[in-house]
């Protein structure tokens, strides 16, 4: 692999093959299992101030998905449920029959998905800094769209391609509109540099193109209305994060009941970079991860 590995204490490294794709997987600790999902431009390496403490009580589990970070990058299967489906093949794999989730932007849709197709498989769900699955085409919807330029220009054929490179005016300020202004140069390169390979450029536009052609179609449809989210879960916002479209309460309560929203002061989109302490405070009172000592 052309791009080494950044370096988090205690972290292991391996590749396990799941729906044929080669997917990265980095774990820390011992215990009940705790299922950590990163989002777009970022990969396991989100979570690095997190998983140390995390891993003095659980078994953390942190995968990069396919095309992303050092997992395998294939020319299809990137619509959102296939990613949920990756996730899930992925927890067989390694003998995790269910776990807690929480997953910030793509990882947030996916953890929720996993939530109504296979609710069996985690018991909690945290949700950051994405848009939910129940929105409903409205001239509202239609106001705040802009929030999701960068998604729009990513999943544009061939322009897609150049606007995930950070040499590319558009990459910078793609990668800006989602927090990068929050990681130092060494974090920038660890984050950013992966598109600098064709098929990962590649996987990142496939990951936006397919959510117009496949994932928002569903959505427009009512498909997640009828399924619904029973599994509690809580979403969290930095209260400076203009990348998504708002969770309103009446958009989403008639479909995931047992949700609460909470917004975060102070933090954008980068809500893992900008307040680890909150998330790291929400992840062990409302996932139920006990820190050390507790009884």
């Amino acid at each position: 692999m052309a791009r080494p590995l950044p370096h988090v204490d205690g972290v292991d490294h391996g590749f396990v093959r799941v729906n044929g794709v080669d997917l990265h997987v980095a774990q820390a600790g011992r215990g009940a299992p705790l299922l950590l999902l990163h989002g777009f431009p970022q990969h396991w390496y989100v979570w690095r101030e997190l998983i140390p403490e995390l891993a003095r009580t659980r078994r953390v589990i942190c995968p990069d998905f396919r095309g992303s970070g050092w997992s395998e990058a294939p020319r299809r299967g990137y619509d959102k449920e296939t990613l949920a489906s990756d996730v899930l093949a992925l927890l067989d794999e390694l003998g995790v029959a269910s776990a807690p989730v929480a997953g910030h932007d793509w990882g947030g849709w996916v953890g929720m998905l996993i939530g109504m197709l296979a609710p069996e498989r985690l018991d909690r769900v945290l949700i950051m800094s994405v848009s939910h699955p129940w929105l409903r085409p409205s001239p509202w919807a239609v106001a705040v769209w802009w929030r999701t330029w960068h998604g729009l220009l990513l999943g544009t054929p061939r322009r897609g391609l150049s606007a995930a490179r950070q040499s590319t005016w558009r990459g910078r300020q793609i990668a800006r509109w989602l927090g990068a202004d929050s990681w130092s140069d060494h974090e920038r390169h660890v984050f950013l540099d992966q598109f600098d390979e064709p098929e990962r450029a590649r996987a990142a536009h496939r990951l936006y193109w397919e959510y117009g052609a496949t994932d928002l179609p569903k959505v427009r449809k009512g498909k997640y209305r009828d399924i619904r989210l029973l599994t509690p879960a809580l979403t969290l916002h930095g209260e400076r994060d203009r990348a998504f479209i708002p969770w309103r309460p009446d958009d989403y309560r008639p479909y995931a009941p047992h949700l609460t929203h909470e917004v975060v002061e102070g933090a954008g989109h980068a809500l893992v970079e900008d307040r680890p302490d909150v998330v790291l405070r929400r992840i062990r009172t409302f996932l139920g991860v006990a820190g050390p000592g507790a009884t």
